[in-house]
């Protein structure tokens, strides 16, 4: 479809929000996921996972958007019938070096 000026400065402004790519981008790996199980089958699928189990990995922080991040990959994870692990990265191997106010948002996560 080709939109005429006017019509595609509109939909730059509402359509390419950050909500609605991640939006898209969720709905395309879903898509890819059923895709490659319809053509895997069930018998092959079941193999193929007990040799290669599905895992998702998430990066957690104590940006407020962290939560966000680990609902969406659960959700992702349940669809997929994947493991889902949460990391978080220290250099001293505790929370111990970090502020307070980051050790209470990653506490909370």
């Amino acid at each position: 479809m080709v939109y005429g000026r006017g019509k595609a400065e509109k939909a730059l402004q509402n359509f390419f929000r950050e909500s609605t790519l991640v939006a898209l981008r969720e709905l395309t790996l879903r898509q890819a996921a059923h895709e490659v199980e319809q053509r895997l089958g069930n018998g092959d699928r079941q193999a193929d996972e007990s040799a290669h189990p599905n895992r998702i990995l998430i990066w957690v922080t104590a940006d407020p958007k962290t939560a966000m991040v680990i609902r969406r990959a659960k959700r992702v994870s349940d669809f997929l019938g994947a493991t889902c692990f949460a990391l978080a990265v220290q250099p001293t191997g505790d929370l111990s070096g970090l502020p307070l106010a980051e050790r209470e948002a990653l506490r909370n996560i």
